[in-house]
């Protein structure tokens, strides 16, 4: 009878702790990354002008508008792989723009790639969309499908989705054209009726991609995925016009960081830190609970105290003693 009992509170206790195991597997927040090819601050939310984008102003009304986000490079494939990475670009050797001998070499120092690194936690990763990784290095991305649909059930999933309008040649916008006697050109531009409407033909396209979003956030909606799904709107690098990407300059640079995680980061929030998208990477990782092998060169955005790195983060502390309220 003794023996009885005691398999029984052992299987009791067995039974708990899986249970526990799964509720905290279960209840990881789903990331969704969605980047705008080509873009700054040209929004309705950092007061540009001329441009109507009511559901990026909505998405940062109910979290973080960062004001002063710059990527770590001035055009896509450098930018993007370290990103990926949680690297610099220069320290991982991809600091060359789609050169045969970048895309062809190996990352050193047995570093991984962010989804590579949310898979092997446990995360179903998903290249959404325009497909673009634009990585300038070989190796296993770790993306495993085209879409979150695609895991198992009750998995959590990572989601990096490219919006490609943002990137020359733009449509126009048939639902809201914009006058361009409306917008507002930098300074540094010679006013011409030819400047005026090729922004304004930009801002037309980004308030495409504004619905674009939107069908995106209203699919998480519908899913019942809003209230356990972190999302970062960002862009891969800063606006295509003059002085912009591929220039070293701020426009060139400087992107919008938008970030939204219901009931863990408070709404209504803006920071002017300045701040870099490879944070982006170490934040994802801290909240995913997946460890990298080196401290990462960025920062977790959402540490109440920030410290270089995520190497502060011990494995298995949760995500939840580590988000700004």
């Amino acid at each position: 009878m003794k023996t009885l009992k005691v398999l029984s509170t052992i299987l009791l206790i067995f039974y708990l702790g899986s249970s526990h195991a799964q509720i905290v597997v279960e209840k990881r927040p789903n990331i969704v990354w969605i980047m705008l090819e080509d873009w700054g601050l040209d929004l309705g939310c950092y007061g540009t002008k001329g441009i109507e984008t009511p559901v990026t102003d909505q998405l940062a009304s109910e979290g973080i508008r960062y004001t002063n986000a710059f990527c770590t490079s001035l055009v896509c494939s450098t930018s993007r792989s370290a990103m990926i990475t949680g690297f610099h670009q220069n320290y991982i050797g991809a600091e060359q723009h789609r050169t045969e001998k970048a895309e062809k070499q190996d990352l050193p120092y047995g570093i991984e790639p962010m989804p590579l690194l949310l898979k092997k936690a446990g995360y179903f990763t998903a290249l959404m969309l325009y497909n673009k990784t634009d990585a300038n290095f070989n190796a296993d991305l770790g993306f495993m499908g085209e879409d979150w649909k695609e895991r198992e059930k009750g998995q959590p999933f990572f989601a990096q989705i490219t919006l490609g309008g943002t990137h020359r040649a733009w449509n126009r916008d048939p639902k809201n054209p914009i006058n361009p006697n409306d917008i507002e050109l930098p300074p540094y531009y010679v006013d011409t009726p030819f400047a005026r409407r090729d922004w304004a033909n930009g801002l037309e396209q980004m308030q495409i991609c504004d619905r674009e979003i939107g069908d995106i956030l209203k699919r998480l909606d519908k899913e019942g995925l809003t209230e356990n799904t972190l999302v970062f709107l960002i862009g891969d690098n800063g606006r295509c016009h003059i002085r912009g990407k591929q220039f070293l300059y701020d426009p060139g640079l400087q992107v919008p960081l938008i970030i939204r995680w219901p009931g863990k980061v408070a709404p209504n929030q803006v920071n002017e830190d300045m701040v870099q998208t490879i944070d982006i990477t170490a934040t994802i990782l801290d909240v995913a609970g997946a460890k990298p092998k080196h401290p990462l060169q960025g920062k977790n955005l959402l540490k109440k105290h920030q410290k270089i790195g995520n190497s502060s983060l011990p494995q298995g502390i949760g995500w939840e003693e580590h988000t700004t309220l």
